[in-house]
């Protein structure tokens, strides 16, 4: 079976890995994008060239997800995570 990934770009655009992807890391990768994120914000506050915006990925990596009973199939309805 193929071990999924976390990858990176590099500063000239090439790909690294940066370690597995597995159901550990799986509940602690929205808090490293986060940081990186934040890290990244705090490091080119104080250029003399501003930056407008950035676009940031999250995983949002969720559990396998049902309809409630009482959805009845409407679009809207919320989920539930399924036993």
């Amino acid at each position: 079976q193929a071990q999924p990934y976390i990858w990176a770009s590099n500063e000239s655009g090439e790909l690294e890995k940066v370690r597995p992807y597995d159901l550990d890391y799986r509940d602690e990768i929205e808090g490293d994008i986060a940081r990186a994120a934040s890290a990244f914000i705090e490091a080119n506050a104080d250029e003399n060239e501003p930056f407008s915006s950035m676009s940031v990925g999250r995983a949002f990596t969720t559990r396998p997800v049902c309809p409630r009973p009482f959805a009845d199939g409407h679009p809207l309805a919320a989920t539930a995570i399924c036993s």
